[in-house]
């Protein structure tokens, strides 16, 4: 079966990361990322604290991501819309 496919911002990751739910999440979705997001997670990863630590392990996860770029969305949305119309009588 297919995966739904989860748009995920750096917060929202982080957030997973430190709640103990990113690898349910990575496992359940086929989670999507940008560029910029992971230099948001690269730089909270310095920070010695809880969200530095949670960023660090959501890079360390992130060969389970798709990583885009912006013009990736176009393709994204294309597909979303395709699986839509798919599973619609």
């Amino acid at each position: 079966m297919r995966k739904i496919s989860l748009v995920a911002d750096a917060s929202a990751l982080v957030s997973l990361a430190s709640a103990s739910l990113l690898s349910l999440v990575l496992s359940e979705f086929d989670v999507v990322v940008t560029g910029i997001v992971l230099g948001e997670l690269d730089a909270m990863s310095t920070f010695n604290d809880t969200h530095g630590r949670a960023a660090n392990l959501v890079l360390e996860n992130i060969d389970s991501m798709r990583v885009l770029n912006a013009s990736d969305y176009q393709r994204l949305d294309d597909e979303q819309n395709r699986f839509r119309r798919s599973i619609l009588p």
